[in-house]
């Protein structure tokens, strides 16, 4: 076996921050890593990295056939290079990955990377027929794999009784790094000036951002914008409310950002937002990049009132929980205008809950789990 770890996902790895920071981890403790990927008609380069990365350009970009053209293009390329270690990112990936873990055995470390609840995300809820495709799939390999992860506590649990598997803990936190404060050792509040909402991530349904821009109708006479940081699926519609509810001049659309440009448009902001509907146990228990990139950012949120996100909040006071409705978003943005010194609160909290919340620590977990394989 040629001694590499090969890092499977699905999409085109340029905006995969947890996948960036893994492979950089990765990259310290093997002699040669490769982050595998795909290349779609809008793709931009790839930056440098201290690992390999390669992007296969597929005939499917979406459905079931783009699923098994990428696990079968996968399959061979393990087949012919043989890696000794293989992270399955997600069930997407895992067919190909578990297949060739299966040919074999102990010839060959696989870990097991789930970022969601595969078959519970919003796209596949109702089609029972698919949904249980996924199960079969995930049922059959996560327990071959030789160690697993996965976003969140709740998770984790869940994972480990379903696929008697323990699920190890490894969340979305960005690396920490200091804030610019003020003299007194405060984050200065922002200057009295226009207030910007920042939404960054994909633009998907039910991510609360058409809720968001309904809300923005009813703030019209507040000095406020709301920024829209991603693309995805929804871009279209969302730009035809905003013409249609005549938001233009206070909702932006500004598509994909760079991580490293991100985090410093996003310190700019007032608030952000990260209040997704109920729309499936993944969303649901879900703890996802941005809740934790807003805290390093040091932007309070409008912040989703499931599970995973009240229990953290309740520890470090980050947010305003709320519900993805228009009038509760625009109710908790009301709130927290009139109330400046529940804002600098929120805001210092975001300092110290940084400095726990951190890729830092994250990484005690990533050594135990990759170190002792």
């Amino acid at each position: 076996m040629d001694n590499t770890i090969v890092v499977a996902v699905t999409n085109d790895l340029t905006y995969d921050q947890r996948m960036i920071k893994t492979c950089t981890f990765l990259s310290q403790h093997y002699p040669r890593v490769l982050l595998l990927g795909r290349q779609l008609p809008g793709s931009i380069p790839l930056s440098d990295a201290p690992y390999q990365q390669k992007r296969w350009r597929l005939l499917f970009t979406k459905g079931p056939l783009f699923y098994v053209e990428y696990n079968l293009r996968l399959w061979l390329f393990l087949l012919q290079h043989k890696p000794s270690h293989v992270v399955s990112v997600d069930t997407d990936t895992l067919l190909a990955c578990g297949i060739y873990k299966w040919l074999y055995r102990s010839k060959v470390t696989l870990f097991f990377d789930a970022h969601e609840y595969f078959s519970q995300v919003p796209e596949l809820i109702g089609r029972k027929k698919i949904q249980w495709i996924w199960e079969k799939i995930a049922t059959a390999f996560i327990p071959l794999a030789d160690k697993a992860y996965t976003v969140g506590p709740m998770l984790s649990d869940i994972f480990t009784v379903q696929y008697k598997k323990k699920f190890e803990v490894v969340m979305n936190a960005p690396l920490f790094k200091d804030f610019s404060m003020s003299h007194d050792g405060h984050i200065p509040p922002n200057p009295d000036k226009e207030k910007c909402i920042i939404y960054q991530g994909a633009l998907n349904e039910g991510r609360g951002i058409e809720h968001m821009i309904k809300a923005m109708d009813a703030l019209r006479k507040e000095s406020l914008s709301f920024h829209i940081v991603g693309d995805g699926p929804m871009k279209s519609k969302l730009e035809n409310m905003i013409r249609e509810m005549d938001l233009s001049s206070t909702v932006k659309l500004l598509g994909y950002m760079k991580p490293e440009d991100l985090q410093s448009y996003s310190k700019g902001a007032y608030l952000s937002l990260n209040v997704s509907e109920n729309k499936g146990w993944s969303y649901y228990y879900s703890l996802n990049n941005k809740f934790f990139d807003y805290i390093h950012a040091g932007v309070p949120s409008l912040l989703n009132d499931f599970p995973e996100y009240v229990a953290l909040n309740h520890i470090y006071d980050v947010g305003i929980l709320c519900e993805a409705s228009p009038s509760s978003l625009a109710h908790a943005v009301k709130t927290i205008l009139l109330d400046n010194d529940r804002y600098r609160c929120l805001k210092n909290n975001c300092l110290y809950a940084a400095k726990k919340l951190s890729w830092q620590n994250e990484m005690v977990t990533l050594q135990r789990i990759y170190g002792g394989s």
